[in-house]
């Protein structure tokens, strides 16, 4: 409708309501296909294949029902009787109900509330369909409740046809030796034919064997002798397989690989941080594994939006921000084929959420067999993908329910009672079967399922929110309003959620704010961009003058909110890293937005990096040096998870507003592994009479022996920012060129807090937002989104001194 003019660009100003109509009504596709003579002489089967429709539709050919759907997450399968079709032209039509009038009217008669979340502008009762929850609006994203084909959707001509078919393996106990299944399921009037699967690796053929296929359920066991092991990013070597399998004119490849992943569940031996908990985390071929990452939302409220050049864009700066894992969020999307054929080769380890999120669910005979449908398709597609690391029931279900989120004020409010037994029949009695029986190859279970996020596990009923046991997700510093010192209280063993919030940069808000009026942090475009429901702008500003002071323009604004943001995810990663093993994954909220807009994000929806992604780089480095103060004590930490390593340390004290070093403190480190405080200090004597509001304590991280740095400057401050006596830097950069990149060698005379390098083109920069050093040059590279560039990119430079 945008491309025909009929609507406007959706994301601009209040556009979300006024195309609400949209959704308010029933729509209807329809074309034509013809049908030839060799066609019905030819085969004897025809069906509809849809692989994306959103969401409940009757499908018709030549005005008569041959299917309907109710299931945004399925591919469907229609068969068209022969005597339907005629020669030459035949319609198809497809008529979609409107999601939001369907959600009311299956609520209206439930026996008994069902609530879920209500955002913003948000629909009601949006648990009733099975489609992207946050279509309906989130506390980040608008209500766009859409409608329509948004995947392939093709007539099928057959005799037979492979409907199924689905690629399993494992790896024995001793990682000696790999067996693969494939199973295919056919339709149709099959007649016994010659098969062929293939294994390769590398490009090298290992298995080649032709099958006799003869049954409409077909399984094939392979063993492979050594298999080369997957692993995740800087852990070893991610080593996929292709297995390619050919019957007739059907031939496919999948991607699959070698690992075993478990799920390690250990009660704690003694109290730990004042309790007995219980261990959380993962061992990939039995090596454990520190996740690192952040979760996904989908990149666009429309899915058909979405291009695989984007969703690369995305996962490339993932890689590049050192992450091993991401969670994919249960109130969006299952991603494609493509999606996680980027992760298995980059070794990219995926939480892969279930579709459920925030919300209780009804338990109808018809809603149960809808999702099941959902959930054996889901995983015949994901199972096969070494980077699949766990099944998750759901988003903060089990929360909500423990909790009791919802005190629902309905008149048809059961209470509680209910919802604790539909939740059990939904995820316990009807998912964590399918998932079972369908993750498994020779009576193992292929990847862990967990119930819910957070949770405690299918085997207690505990509160989700306990931190020394299960995985956690920590909100109290953004919801709560707390100061960013408050993550150092906190010690989860495995945290899934965190995050905080900042505005976008001015370049995005170019794209949707026209109007001079907007630039305003009290506009009411900015207002209308902001979903959390806890007045998040007053959040943002309250935590900034904690730390800062108030910026002189709005630009400036959008700046230091980034900044605020960056140092209150930094604090946290920092803090549950040093806790190495105890706490054995950090993933923080979130990723990317769905539409321009005030969020949680670290990438904004043009892909452009937040500050907060270059200090996630930084902070999820395999190897990590930080400092903490405790107690008038100032340690410093290192944390690795690669192999042993032989570390020299440089520490020195500045006075920053002298520009001098004041002491300088040594350390190396043999065949060093693991984590451990390597230095620590009274503050007093080391301070001496140095004031602490003008002295900064630094640490440079470099390998013993061939000198390279392993580890970012890292650095500690005394006091609040706004206390510092920061001088006025002068900065200067010049420019060279290495075939598509930028060349950046940056000069201060002072130093420069989060010195901010933004150009006019699209693409990310080697390091940015960091402490400039007081004549000593930094060299930055800028790569380029675009090749070959348009034109010569032109570049800013802002520090935190210059908003004062």
């Amino acid at each position: 409708m945008q491309e025909k003019g009929i609507v406007s660009n959706p994301y601009l100003y209040n556009e979300e309501l006024q195309q609400r109509w949209i959704a308010e009504r029933d729509w209807r596709w329809s074309t034509l296909f013809n049908i030839k003579k060799e066609h019905l002489d030819n085969y004897r089967h025809f069906a509809v294949v849809a692989e994306g429709i959103d969401t409940v539709a009757n499908i018709t050919v030549n005005s008569k029902l041959i299917g309907k759907t109710k299931n945004q997450h399925v591919q469907h399968v229609f068969e068209i009787p022969t005597s339907l079709l005629t020669l030459g032209d035949n319609q198809i039509s497809i008529q979609i109900t409107s999601p939001l009038n369907y959600c009311q009217k299956k609520a209206d008669k439930d026996p008994y509330d069902v609530p879920c979340m209500i955002y913003m502008n948000g629909g009601k009762h949006w648990n009733q369909i099975r489609k992207r929850g946050c279509s309906f609006g989130w506390d980040w994203g608008p209500c766009f409740p859409t409608m329509g084909i948004f995947k392939n959707i093709y007539l099928s001509c057959y005799l037979f046809r492979v409907s199924e078919w689905v690629v399993r393996s494992s790896v024995s106990v001793d990682l000696e030796r790999g067996s693969v299944e494939l199973e295919v399921r056919f339709e149709g009037d099959l007649v016994p034919s010659e098969g062929n699967i293939q294994i390769s690796h590398e490009g090298v053929v290992i298995y080649n064997e032709n099958v006799n296929v003869s049954l409409k359920h077909f399984k094939k066991a392979i063993l492979v002798e050594k298999p080369k092991l997957w692993f995740p990013l800087h852990y070893g070597t991610p080593n996929v397989y292709l297995l390619k399998f050919k019957v007739e004119n059907f031939e496919q490849t999948k991607q699959f690989g070698f690992r075993k992943v478990e799920l390690v569940r250990e009660k704690d031996q003694a109290p730990k941080y004042g309790k007995i908990g219980e261990s959380f985390y993962f061992k990939i071929n039995n090596v454990p594994i520190f996740s690192k990452g952040a979760n996904w939302i989908p990149p666009d409220c429309f899915s058909n939006r979405v291009k695989w050049e984007s969703v690369k864009g995305l996962l490339d700066s993932v890689k590049k921000a050192n992450m091993n894992t991401i969670r994919i969020w249960g109130g969006g999307d299952y991603e494609s084929e493509e999606f996680f054929n980027y992760c298995d080769q980059n070794g990219i380890m995926v939480w892969q959420d279930l579709m459920f999120a925030c919300s209780f669910y009804p338990t109808s005979p018809s809603f149960l067999k809808n999702v099941s449908v959902e959930i054996s398709q889901k995983i015949h597609q994901l199972i096969s993908h070494p980077s699949l690391l766990v099944i998750c029931g759901n988003n903060e279900n089990e929360e909500a329910l423990y909790k009791d989120w919802f005190k629902s004020d309905e008149k048809k409010s059961l209470g509680k009672a209910p919802l604790i037994s539909d939740y059990q029949k939904l995820f316990i009695d009807t998912i964590y079967p399918i998932v079972a029986r369908e993750a498994s190859l020779n009576g193992e279970q292929l990847v862990p399922f967990w119930p819910s996020s957070p949770s405690n596990g299918i085997d207690k009923w505990m509160n989700p929110a306990l931190t020394e046991s299960g995985d956690s997700h920590c909100w109290g510093i953004w919801h709560g309003s707390q100061g960013f010192q408050e993550y150092l209280k906190i010690h989860p063993r495995f945290c899934s959620e965190f995050g905080f919030q900042s505005f976008p940069s001015p370049a995005t808000l170019r794209e949707v704010f026209q109007s001079p009026e907007s630039w305003n942090l009290s506009s009411l475009d900015l207002e209308f961009r902001q979903r959390s429901p806890k007045k998040g702008n007053l959040f943002i500003i309250e935590h900034l003058l904690r730390e800062f002071f108030y910026p002189k323009t709005f630009e400036q604004l959008l700046y230091v909110s980034q900044v605020l943001q960056a140092l209150s995810i930094k604090t946290a990663i920092e803090h549950w890293r040093r806790l190495k093993p105890y706490c054995m994954g950090v993933i923080y909220w979130q990723l990317n937005d769905i539409w321009p807009g005030t969020s949680w994000s670290s990438i904004e929806y043009n892909g452009h990096w937040k500050v907060l992604h270059y200090f996630v780089k930084n902070a999820f480095q395999p190897v990590l040096v930080s400092l903490a103060e405790d107690d008038k004590k100032l340690s410093l930490h290192v944390t690795s998870d690669v192999g042993a390593m032989d570390i020299k340390i440089e520490i020195s004290l500045w006075d920053i507003r002298l520009n001098e070093r004041i002491s300088d403190w040594k350390v190396d480190l043999h065949n060093f592994t693991g984590n451990a405080i390597v230095w620590e200090n009274l503050i007093p004597a080391l301070l001496g009479n140095h004031p602490t509001n003008t002295s900064l304590l630094a640490v440079q991280c470099w390998h013993h022996f061939n000198g390279e740095m392993i580890s970012t400057t890292n650095y500690h401050i005394f006091n609040k920012y706004k206390e510092l006596q920061l001088p006025t830097p002068n900065i200067s950069f010049k420019t060279s060129t290495e075939g598509q990149e930028t060349l950046l060698e940056v000069l201060s005379d002072h130093f420069s807090f989060f010195t901010w390098i933004t150009t006019d083109l699209p693409g990310h920069f080697s390091d940015n937002a960091f402490l400039l050093f007081p004549n000593k040059p930094k060299t930055i590279t800028f790569t380029p989104s675009q090749q070959p560039l348009p034109q010569q990119p032109k570049f800013h430079i802002t520090n935190l001194k210059s908003t004062y």
